[in-house]
């Protein structure tokens, strides 16, 4: 039985592996299609990390009262969480 190249990685690492060889591994073998539709999913979550920063920031300004009570900006907090850790990958 084969294992891909993905699963072997992550059973070499203790921990996550690195970003670097992650990106190789999930790109190689892949059509230069492929390649430049996941590249251009990494541009659009980087952008979309810019703009939810943005929010956050007019969101504290706006409701500088009780930032931490504000559903909002709590909701803008984990849509960037997210927007960051598919940016960075």
């Amino acid at each position: 039985m084969t294992s891909d190249p993905l699963t072997d990685l992550y059973r070499t690492h203790n921990g996550p592996p690195p970003r670097p060889a992650l990106k190789a591994v999930l790109l190689e073998g892949s059509s230069p299609h492929e390649v430049r539709r996941i590249r251009a999913g990494w541009t659009l979550a980087s952008r979309l990390a810019a703009d939810q920063r943005l929010g956050i920031s007019r969101r504290r300004t706006a409701c500088a009262a009780s930032p931490k009570s504000d559903p909002w900006l709590t909701r803008l907090v984990a849509d960037l969480a997210l927007h960051r850790t598919t940016a960075e990958f």
